[in-house]
């Protein structure tokens, strides 16, 4: 056989006895070929001779077999050797491979998903309701959205989007509901892709996620119920929901979350009297002080919060540099409240009249407090006997 590849094709041809002399020695290399278990080689002589007798016997052998020298071209190509066997054949290798389990030792089949939807749909292989069904699963199971884009392998096979979505619907909430929406698909998949897709941090999951206002207002609705708490959130705030707004205060306030409770609250248009609001208001600006350094967050329409935090601001102790006095003015200051501003800028004074002057200047996030300068410069002006004028020139000069 090492000789018979370097014979010219011309020793057949002109030969009478060509034909036969091609036959015998492609029969032999045939039959070695299938003793040693070289079954591409074997197909390839025994088709070149049209020796249907051991194509049956090569195929018949290959397709009982699990020997990984058994693949689905090389059955193929005997199947198609043979148009009165193809369509039996072709079968036959669908079953085979379709019915397949996973190889634990491969973690994978032998032959893939797509391969086989694709040998399929090639040779127009008729399959029984169970077959089309395992391979419709796998499928959907095993593809992702792109597979139905132009050009690729699921593009004309647009009736199993909606399968594929239902089965990806909290892997892929995002494509997945765009395909609940296109087609008008109502069933509980939606409210799980909504709630999976809301769950997701929009920077790290750019295309899995979603944002609210990708979602209609009924499905919103429909999510809600059973979302994570804050997925909750996210949907009574886009569908600005003052009742579930005011529910999630009181869930928030429950858990100890008194900034989310206070935010909720009054977002959710709940009224700003009462011993409900209060108490979170309290605690809020009591754990502010002892935890971050003073700094809260109170609307500007609760007058109420505004005072309490004056004046808790203005009395709490702390080991930084004037206390929280300058958060009490900045308060004051912004309410327009001009009595208990300047009680502020008496305080912040005499602890410190440089620090006060400066803080009265402002800066890019805080007003000037023209004020609250004139009285730094008038106090100190008055205390050492020289011309307001020329201490504020002296001070704006050397407070940059």
């Amino acid at each position: 056989m090492a000789v018979v590849s370097h014979i010219p094709a011309q020793y057949f041809t002109g030969d009478p006895q060509g034909t036969q002399k091609r036959q015998a020695i492609d029969q032999v290399a045939g039959q070695r070929a299938l003793a040693e278990r070289k079954y591409d080689e074997a197909v390839r002589h025994f088709a070149a001779i049209g020796d249907t007798a051991n194509l049956t016997t090569l195929f018949n052998q290959a397709i009982s077999s699990d020997d990984d020298n058994v693949n689905i071209r090389m059955l193929e190509a005997i199947a198609l050797s043979d148009p009165t066997q193809k369509e039996t054949r072709l079968q036959a290798i669908v079953s085979k491979y379709l019915t397949e389990e996973v190889d634990p030792s491969r973690t994978s089949r032998r032959i893939g998903t797509f391969t086989m939807f694709k040998f399929v749909k090639a040779h127009s292989v008729t399959l029984s309701p169970e077959q089309k069904a395992t391979l419709h699963q796998r499928v959907v199971k095993e593809a992702d959205i792109y597979h139905f884009h132009k050009d690729q392998e699921l593009a004309t096979e647009q009736e199993l989007l909606l399968p594929w979505a239902r089965h990806h619907a909290t892997s892929q909430p995002l494509e997945a509901y765009r395909v609940f929406v296109a087609t008008g698909f109502e069933g509980d998949e939606v409210a799980a892709a909504v709630q999976a897709g809301l769950a997701l941090e929009r920077y790290r999951n750019e295309h899995r996620a979603l944002e609210p206002s990708q979602v209609t207002k009924p499905h919103l609705e429909k999510a809600y119920e059973s979302a994570p708490f804050e997925v909750q959130v996210r949907i009574a705030y886009r569908l600005q929901d003052e009742q579930k707004l005011q529910e999630l205060s009181k869930r928030a306030n429950k858990k100890g979350k008194f900034d989310e409770a206070y935010r909720y609250w009054v977002d959710g248009k709940g009224s700003l009297d009462g011993t409900y609001i209060a108490a979170i208001r309290t605690k809020l600006i009591d754990d502010a002080i002892k935890n971050h350094h003073g700094y809260m967050h109170l609307a500007t329409n609760d007058q109420a919060g505004q005072v309490e935090a004056y004046e808790a601001l203005m009395v709490a102790q702390s080991t930084e540099k004037g206390n929280h006095m300058d958060k009490a003015h900045e308060l004051a200051f912004t309410m327009g409240d001009e009595a208990r501003t300047q009680r502020a800028r008496e305080a912040m004074f005499s602890v410190n009249p440089a620090w006060a002057l400066s803080f009265f200047k402002g800066n890019s996030s805080r007003k000037r407090d023209e004020k609250g300068i004139d009285y730094v410069i008038n106090t100190i002006a008055s205390q050492k006997g020289v011309e307001p004028s020329t201490l504020r020139g002296l001070a704006m000069k050397y407070q940059a």
